[in-house]
């Protein structure tokens, strides 16, 4: 009995250890999530998917993606808008929501936006929207060789990097493409993943979120 409270306590002296850790680490780290209640969609203007093709569904979103079809896109966002996190986990002021309108018109615009702030650093995301498309979306080829990973097949982390978006997005349905080195000479750590998040709608799926993963300090 006495051996079973020294581990008892010897648990709670690493929970709390942990808990420091993650508060001088991620200093902004809030819990956040989506409530499902959010995440209806315009039912006028997009079309269900089966839930068996989700990952045939993912795939075409992707191509949509590689082929910066942002008209084909846009249908397959909800009313509650498509969120873009830079980052797999979201800090207090990470969440970054766009309407299928406001999507299409910074299409091409010159408009200078924040995103976020930057892993490490803590300097803001600021660009156009191409520039974020090209930085936190697109920054890699994942049409091509990109390991598919699937719900709990999703690690929670890579090396530094926190995976969270199953508790941002409860009751989604997550995908990662991760291309896990793509110039030998770093040795993996030019990693790159890129997420896709569905929520269900009516008998299928729908578009909710796109994250960026990366090697982070």
């Amino acid at each position: 009995m006495q051996k079973n409270w020294i581990f008892v306590c010897l648990g709670l002296v690493v929970v709390f250890i942990l808990g420091l850790w993650l508060r001088q680490s991620y200093p902004n780290f809030q819990a956040f999530h989506i409530p499902m209640e959010s995440q209806d969609a315009d039912s006028s203007s997009v079309d269900g998917n089966s839930m068996e093709d989700l990952e045939s569904y993912a795939q075409e979103i992707l191509e949509l993606l590689a082929n910066q079809d942002f008209d084909a896109l846009s249908l397959h966002v909800g009313e509650g808008g498509l969120y873009l996190l830079p980052y797999p986990v979201i800090w207090e002021n990470q969440p970054q929501i766009l309407s299928t309108g406001e999507l299409l018109s910074l299409v091409g615009s010159e408009e200078v936006l924040t995103r976020g702030t930057r892993d490490g650093s803590g300097h803001p995301i600021t660009g156009t929207f191409a520039w974020y498309y090209e930085r936190f979306v697109w920054n890699a080829d994942f049409l091509s060789g990109a390991e598919i990973l699937r719900g709990e097949n999703i690690p929670d982390s890579r090396g530094n990097t926190i995976v969270d978006l199953g508790t941002i997005f409860p009751g989604a349905e997550v995908i990662e493409y991760y291309l896990p080195g793509i110039d030998p000479q770093y040795d993996g750590i030019d990693w790159q993943s890129l997420y896709l998040i569905f929520v269900p709608w009516d008998t299928g799926y729908l578009l909710k979120g796109i994250a960026h993963g990366e090697w982070t300090i």
